[in-house]
């Protein structure tokens, strides 16, 4: 039986399936038998609104034979990592494709919320409403944003070849949750950008940072020097960001970044944590950055490069919402304000994943950051004499405020300092 994959009008994966003629089944037994066959390359994936529905099996709702969250089968999600690492024309500006990215991603995300009213039995007891929403969706149920096909294919390819070439001085980190010592499920690195007046307050505060330290301040004291091949990326990175202001000004309106002389807002990246994802059992779990660094109510930018993986939003806040989507090759996502004061981000393990062409399970991530040289020379010291972390409240009397306490990055316990800032969310 043979099968090919295509997409109907409305943005369904569909499954055209055709028989063989029945003196065909027994030809070539004796050739199969002493052949090892070969695995078949995904075919290119076209539209084809034209094709008689009942010759086709609608692949959007397929169960799934992956235990973790549910991903698609694995033909689907091979053809559609092969639709998105299509190649852009080149002669379209960057603007051009990110208006593109945001209007016409084609990104299934499964929206989960659960019940708001009631005991903690009642609420079990309750079902969630589970529904999917495409990635320009995404802003109303989240303060995020995803955007496909923003670069090349060849642009992505080649700084994937070079991620898995420096990727080779990549380490891992310790940490220490409940009196027990654990060491990142991944392989990460900070990398400074240009030394200008933004990446060179991250290298001056760097040096003198402790010890044990949280996680971006302790990256930025040991961080590589600027690599060039991101360099490129960087102005990329920005304009992309800007260009929220005009398409989601009540996104882009939050960030607490200094104004123009015209009094437009700006945002620069000083330095990227990139992390390594050796294969599906590579994780991270569900957590919010670290703001020493970075400062309240920041804006974080992922790129995505090789396997493609699951993702996952969790709101603080009632009715809880969660939101999951699968990052594919070249995948932008931007978390903005409050992500990290209202929301927990993971990269959950998978049992099984569809490997890419040149990375095969590995997944490589780029977080682009802005440091914020004010916030970070306020935090006390602890107990310890070293840096304090700054994290956000979520629950009770207090929510809305940030607090500093102990590190629980590096090879030494908590000394269990504690002390409020004087901001609040809502400042």
């Amino acid at each position: 039986m043979q099968s090919t994959l295509s997409f109907a009008a409305d943005g369904r994966l569909l499954l055209k399936r055709k028989r063989p003629p029945a003196d065909a089944d027994n030809e070539g037994d004796e050739a199969r038998k002493s052949v090892r066959p070969q695995p078949q390359q995904p075919a290119a994936v076209e539209a084809d609104s034209s094709i008689a529905q009942g010759d086709l099996v609608d692949l959007t709702d397929q169960p799934s034979s992956d235990d973790d969250t549910g991903d698609r089968p694995a033909a689907a999600a091979a053809a559609a990592a092969v639709n998105r690492e299509r190649p852009a024309a080149g002669s379209v500006s960057l603007m051009s494709r990110l208006r593109a990215a945001g209007s016409s991603s084609s990104a299934d995300i499964t929206v989960t919320v659960s019940p708001q009213d009631g005991s903690k039995e009642r609420k079990a007891a309750a079902a969630a409403t589970k529904r999917t929403i495409r990635a320009s969706e995404l802003p109303s149920v989240a303060p995020a944003t995803l955007m496909q096909n923003v670069f090349s294919k060849q642009e992505c390819d080649s700084l994937l070849r070079v991620l898995m070439g420096e990727s080779t001085r990549w380490q891992q980190s310790s940490w220490w949750v409940f009196k027990k010592k654990h060491t990142t499920p991944r392989l990460s690195a900070y990398y400074l950008l240009n030394q200008d007046s933004h990446s060179s307050a991250a290298a001056e505060d760097a040096p003198h940072t402790q010890e044990h330290a949280p996680t971006d301040i302790e990256g930025l004291r040991n961080a590589l020097p600027p690599l060039a091949d991101l360099q490129p990326l960087r102005q990329k990175i920005e304009d992309l960001v800007h260009g929220h202001r005009s398409t989601h000004p009540h996104l882009y309106g939050r960030l607490p970044v200094d104004r123009t002389p015209d009094g437009q807002k700006e945002w620069h990246a000083s330095y990227v944590l990139c992390n390594l994802y050796r294969d599906g059992q590579d994780c991270v779990g569900a957590h919010s950055d670290h703001l020493t660094s970075l400062g309240p109510r920041p804006l974080i930018v992922s790129l995505s490069f090789g396997a493609t993986r699951r993702f996952r939003l969790v709101s603080r806040t009632e009715p809880k919402t969660t939101v999951t989507m699968m990052l594919k090759h070249g995948d932008v996502l931007f978390m903005w304000p409050p992500a990290q004061e209202d929301w927990t981000h993971e990269v959950p393990r998978m049992q099984s994943l569809a490997p890419h062409p040149t990375s095969r399970s590995q997944r490589i991530s780029l977080t682009f950051r802005s440091h914020r040289h004010e916030c970070f020379q306020q935090a006390p010291l602890c107990h310890c004499g070293n840096k304090s972390i700054m994290k956000a409240t979520h629950q009770g009397k207090n929510r809305g405020r940030y607090f500093y306490s102990c590190s629980p990055i590096g090879e030494k316990k908590p000394c269990g300092f504690f002390q409020w800032t004087e901001w609040r969310f809502d400042q």
